[in-house]
């Protein structure tokens, strides 16, 4: 998803497509804080299980 937002993106924006751009952008950002929020995700799970073992 994010490498299709980033095209779509790059391919609006150069054609002059504003709205297509914008909604190409918001899938970048979006798809980038999916990931982040993901592996935050399995890190904190990470560090409970730490946590959890050591009990």
């Amino acid at each position: 998803m994010l490498v299709y937002s980033a095209i779509a993106w790059a391919l609006s924006e150069s054609h002059g497509n504003w709205q297509g751009a914008h909604r190409g952008k918001v899938g970048v950002l979006v798809s980038a804080l999916t990931a982040a929020v993901a592996g935050a995700g399995l890190a904190w799970l990470n560090f409970l299980l730490g946590v959890g073992g050591g009990l």
